[in-house]
């Protein structure tokens, strides 16, 4: 009797062991969304603001994480330059003031996000810049 109680314990321990390790690997893959895996984003200034020619994104940095389902977009551009905010949620449309300033409020969906900041001025001149920004529940 005492030996098929060992027994049962040992087999259960590791059937348990190796539905933990085959639970941990699917959760693992199937979580790895990492923005810097998929997204190209521009290289940091030193102020620690993206760049692209006369567009400029003071924030949200890249690849911040934020707790709230919108981001603040905030920057600079050409004076009176039309500038877009696009996620795959929606469409923003904004208009640089005379300075050049810009901000906009767009929503983010749960997790990895890619937001497109586009300036066109009155030339028709237009510069891109692309941001990763994770959306996560899990912060307070």
């Amino acid at each position: 009797m005492r030996k098929e109680v060992l027994f049962a314990i040992l087999l259960g321990g590791i059937i348990g062991a190796v539905v933990a390790f085959g639970l941990w690997r699917a959760n693992k893959a199937l979580t790895n969304n990492n923005p810097k895996d998929f997204i190209q984003t521009a290289p940091k200034t030193e102020k620690n603001e993206m760049s692209s020619g006369a567009l400029v994104v003071d924030s949200p940095e890249t690849n911040s994480v934020v707790s709230l389902d919108s981001v603040k977009v905030i920057g600079k551009t050409t004076p009176e330059s039309t500038v877009i905010l696009s996620t795959k949620e929606e469409e923003v449309l904004l208009e640089a003031d005379k300075d050049g300033k810009f901000e906009g409020t767009i929503k983010l969906a749960g997790g990895a996000n890619l937001i497109k900041v586009t300036s066109i001025d009155k030339d028709g001149e237009k510069e891109e810049i692309e941001l990763a920004v994770v959306y996560s529940t899990e912060l307070e």
